[in-house]
C-alpha cells in the first residue's frame, strides 16, 4: 500500500490537504484501490495504474502552472523582452545548426578518431540550444520546471563531455599535426607509388614466369607442403604446373591442383622421392638426380628433375632424357668397339695433340717403337721422327689445320728406341669441335720397314738384271748380226755349188746340198725372230693415235699373196683409234693373221674375221681375230705363247715358235693382255685387251 500527499497550489496560499491512498488489488497488478482523504471527507474507489500516475502528477502540473512567465519578471517591457526573444531564437538556431553540421561531417568522415567525443558535442549543444528555445518559452509560460529539468539533463552531458575530453585529451594530444600529416601522406604516397611499382613488376614477373614456364621444354611442378598439427611434413599439395607438366602426367592441371603428390604419383611413394623432397625443404638444399621409370609413359623410361626449396614448399623441373640416355648407350657401345679396334688393331693408331703430344697409343705402334704406352705418351712425335723427314711432316701439319686438306699421306722415318729406323706409311686426319674447331690429330700408322727392305733388295737385283738384259740385248744383236754373215756366205757358196756343180753331184749329194740350205734358211729366220722379239723393247716408239683400221688394212695388203693362196676370205669389221706403236701394232696383227692362214686344216676354205668391242667403262678396247682352223686344246693355253713353244711339228707346221711371244711382249707393253679361246679342229680366237689411251707415265715407262 502507497500514500501520496498531495499539495494542490492556488492563488490563494493556503492549501488544502489531500490524501491518495492506494491499497493493491488481490489479483491485478494494474488495477488499484485508491484512497482519498481530504478536508471534510474520505472517498474510496477503483482506478488503473496509469490513471493513477497522472492524477499523482497532478499536484506538479498544478504547482508548473502557479508560477509567473519570465516576461512577467521584465515587466512586459517590449525590448527586453524582444531582446531576449531574439537573442535566445538566434542562439537556438545557431545551437541547432551546429550538431547538424556535427552529424554530416561524422557521417562523411568514417575514419575520423574518437566520433563519440562529437556525439557528444553534438548532444551538448543541441541540449544548450533547447534551453535558449525554453528561456524563449518561458517568457510567457512558466514552465520553469521543465527547464530546469532540461538544464540538468544540459549539465549532466556537460560534464560527461568534460570528463571524455580529460581522457581523450592526452590521445588527442598525440595525434599528429597537419605538417606531420602531410610528412606522413607524402611518404605513404610514396610508399604507396612504390608498392604499386612492386605490384607492377610482380606481375609482369609473373607473366613473364607463366610465359617461361609454358614455353619450357621442362616439366614444371610447383609445391606446398602439407604439414600435422606438430608442424612435420606429411606431404606435398600441387600449387601449380605447366602444359609439359600436364603432358608428363598425363592429367590436367584442374584435376591434379590441391591434391596430394603421394596420391596421383605412387612412384614417390614407393622409390622414396618424397622423403627427398621433405629433406630438400629442410635443409634448403637443391636436389638434381636421374633415375629410370615408367610410371608415366611406355615412351619415357629415363627422367632428369632438379627440386629447388621455396619459403614453404618446392619447385620441381623435370626433363626428360630417354633419347640422350639412348645415345649415351650407343656412343658407349661404340666407345667400347672403338677402343677395342683401336687397342687391337695390326696397324699403329696414335691420338696426337695439337701441339705434338701424344695422348693416346695403341699396343701395335709401341711394339712398332719398341717403347711401353707411358714411355711414349711422355713424348713428342717429332722426337721419334728422323730429322730428314720432319720439316715436311710439319708442312702437311699446318696445311691440314688451316683446311687446305682434309688429310695426307705420306712415307716417314721414326726412330726406335733401340734407335733402329723404322719406315712406316703415315696418315692423318683431324678430329674437329662441333664448332669446326681443331681437337687433335689421328694418326694411323703402318710398318713398311720389311717392304723397303725388300724393295731396296729388288732395287738391287732390277739394277742387276737391267745390266744383264742390256748384256743380253747386246749379245743377242751382235750375234745375230754376226751370225747372219756366215749364213749369208753358207748361202751363195750353196747356191754357187748347186748352179756350177749341180750336173756332177749325185742324188744324195743334191740331198745333203738342199738340207744344208733349208738349214741355213731356217737359222736366218730364226736370227731375224730373236732380233724382233729383242727389238720390242729397244726400238719402242712413242705412243701416238694409230688407226687400227688402217694397220690391219696395210697387213691384209702384204698378206695378199698367201690369201690368194689358200683362196681365204678374211673379214674386218669396225676398229677404233688408240694410242700405240705403230709399228708393233702391224707387227701384232701380221702375225695373229698370219697364224691364222698357216695353221688351217687342208679340206677348209680360211675364215679369219677381225673385230673390236669397246668397254667404255674401263675405256679399253677388245680385239677378236678368230679362224676356223685347227684349234687347239685349251690346256696348252699358257704354253702358245712362249718363246721357242710348238704344239705342232716343223714338217707339217713352219715356223720358230716366236710368233705368239713376239704378240704376247707387245701387248704387254702396251699395258694390255693377250688370251685365247679354242676347240680342235672347230678354229681358234685370239683375245686382245688394249687400253684406248696411254697415260704419260705409261708413255713414259714404255719408252
Amino acid at each position: 500500500m502507497a500514500e501520496t500527499v498531495v499539495c494542490s497550489p492556488h492563488i490563494d496560499p493556503s492549501p488544502r490537504l489531500v490524501r491518495l491512498r492506494v491499497l493493491p488489488p488481490p489479483t491485478n497488478f494494474f488495477t488499484r484501490t485508491l484512497n482519498i482523504t481530504f478536508e471534510g471527507g474520505q472517498a474510496q474507489f477503483e482506478t488503473n495504474i496509469f490513471v493513477l500516475v497522472s492524477l499523482s502528477l497532478l499536484p506538479f502540473l498544478k504547482n508548473m502552472f502557479e508560477y509567473r512567465p519570465t516576461g512577467q519578471c521584465y515587466l512586459w517591457n517590449p525590448s527586453l523582452v524582444s531582446l531576449h526573444l531574439v537573442s535566445d531564437t538566434l542562439i537556438t538556431i545557431a545551437y541547432f545548426s551546429i550538431p547538424l553540421i556535427l552529424v554530416y561531417f561524422i557521417q562523411q568522415r568514417k575514419d575520423l578518431p574518437f566520433p563519440y567525443i562529437f556525439w557528444l558535442f553534438s548532444a551538448f549543444i543541441v541540449s544548450c540550444g533547447t534551453s535558449h528555445l525554453l528561456d524563449v518559452w518561458t517568457l510567457w509560460h512558466p514552465t520553469y520546471w521543465v527547464s530546469g529539468t532540461l538544464k540538468a539533463i544540459t549539465a549532466i552531458i556537460s560534464l560527461l563531455t568534460a570528463f571524455e575530453l580529460s581522457i581523450l585529451m592526452p590521445q588527442a594530444l598525440a595525434l599528429p599535426s597537419p605538417a606531420e600529416l602531410e610528412k606522413a601522406n607524402q611518404e605513404l604516397h610514396k610508399q604507396i607509388v612504390e608498392r604499386q611499382v612492386i605490384e607492377t613488376q610482380l606481375r609482369e614477373s609473373e607473366v613473364k614466369f607463366r610465359a617461361a614456364a609454358e614455353a619450357s621444354l621442362d616439366s614444371l611442378f610447383i609445391f606446398n607442403t602439407l604439414r600435422d598439427e606438430t608442424g612435420g611434413i606429411i606431404d606435398f599439395i600441387f600449387a601449380e604446373l605447366n602444359s609439359r607438366a600436364e603432358q608428363l602426367i598425363s592429367m590436367s592441371k584442374s584435376e591434379v591442383l590441391g591434391q596430394r603428390l603421394s596420391e596421383l604419383i605412387p612412384i614417390n611413394r614407393t622409390e622414396g622421392f618424397l622423403e627427398k623432397y621433405v629433406q630438400v625443404v629442410e635443409t634448403g638444399k637443391v636436389l638434381k638426380e636421374e633415375f629410370c621409370t615408367n610410371a608415366f609413359t611406355p615412351n619415357i623410361s629415363w627422367l632428369q628433375h632438379m627440386v629447388v626449396p621455396l619459403a614453404d614448399g618446392i619447385a620441381i623441373t623435370t626433363r626428360d632424357i630417354t633419347e640422350r640416355k639412348q645415345m649415351e648407350k650407343v656412343l658407349q657401345e661404340r666407345e667400347q668397339r672403338f677402343r677395342l679396334a683401336f687397342d687391337n688393331a695390326p696397324i699403329g693408331i696414335a691420338l696426337v695433340s695439337l701441339d705434338g703430344k701424344f695422348i693416346r697409343v695403341n699396343h701395335a705402334l709401341c711394339k712398332m717403337l719398341d717403347y711401353s704406352e707411358v714411355e711414349l705418351i711422355e713424348l713428342t712425335f717429332p722426337e721419334i721422327t728422323y730429322p730428314d723427314d720432319l720439316a715436311t711432316d710439319l708442312a702437311l701439319m699446318q696445311e691440314l689445320l688451316e683446311a687446305k686438306k682434309s688429310n695426307y699421306n705420306m712415307e716417314k722415318r721414326y726412330i726406335s728406341k733401340k734407335g733402329n729406323i723404322v719406315w712406316i706409311i703415315l696418315s692423318v686426319s683431324l678430329a674437329k669441335y662441333p664448332s669446326g674447331e681443331p681437337l687433335y690429330f689421328i694418326a694411323q700408322i703402318q710398318n713398311i720397314t720389311p717392304r723397303k727392305q725388300n724393295e731396296a733388295r729388288q732395287q738391287k737385283l732390277i739394277t742387276q738384271l737391267k745390266i744383264s738384259n742390256q748384256e743380253l740385248e747386246d749379245f743377242a744383236y751382235v750375234a745375230s748380226h754376226d751370225l747372219q754373215e756366215p749364213l749369208r756366205k753358207i748361202q751363195t757358196f750353196g747356191d754357187r755349188l748347186k748352179a756350177k756343180y749341180g750336173d756332177v753331184l749325185d742324188e744324195k749329194g743334191l740331198d745333203y746340198l738342199r738340207r744344208m740350205q733349208s738349214a741355213a734358211n731356217r737359222m736366218q729366220t730364226l736370227i731375224r725372230d730373236l732380233l724382233n722379239f729383242s727389238r720390242i723393247t729397244t726400238k719402242a716408239q712413242p705412243y701416238l693415235p694409230v688407226s687400227l683400221s688402217q694397220i690391219v688394212a696395210e697387213v691384209i695388203d702384204d698378206l695378199e699373196n698367201r690369201i690368194e693362196q689358200t683362196k681365204a676370205q678374211v673379214e674386218v669389221g669396225e676398229l677404233l683409234t688408240i694410242q700405240a706403236d705403230s709399228i708393233q701394232m702391224r707387227q701384232l696383227f701380221q702375225n695373229l693373221i698370219g697364224n691364222a692362214l698357216k695353221f688351217q686344216l687342208p679340206e677348209n676354205r680360211p675364215i679369219v674375221k677381225v673385230e673390236a668391242v669397246l668397254q667404255w667403262k674401263t675405256n679399253q678396247v677388245q680385239i677378236m681375230v678368230s679362224d676356223n682352223g685347227i684349234g687347239f686344246e685349251e690346256k696348252y693355253l699358257d704354253r702358245i705363247f712362249t718363246p721357242f713353244q710348238r704344239l705342232h711339228g716343223k714338217q707339217k707346221y713352219q715356223g720358230t715358235g716366236m710368233g705368239l711371244a713376239i704378240c704376247r711382249k707387245i701387248v704387254e707393253r702396251h699395258n694390255g693382255n693377250i688370251t685365247a679361246r679354242s676347240i680342235p679342229n672347230q678354229g681358234t680366237t685370239f683375245v686382245v685387251t688394249l687400253p684406248i689411251e696411254q697415260t704419260a707415265d705409261e708413255q713414259k715407262e714404255h719408252i
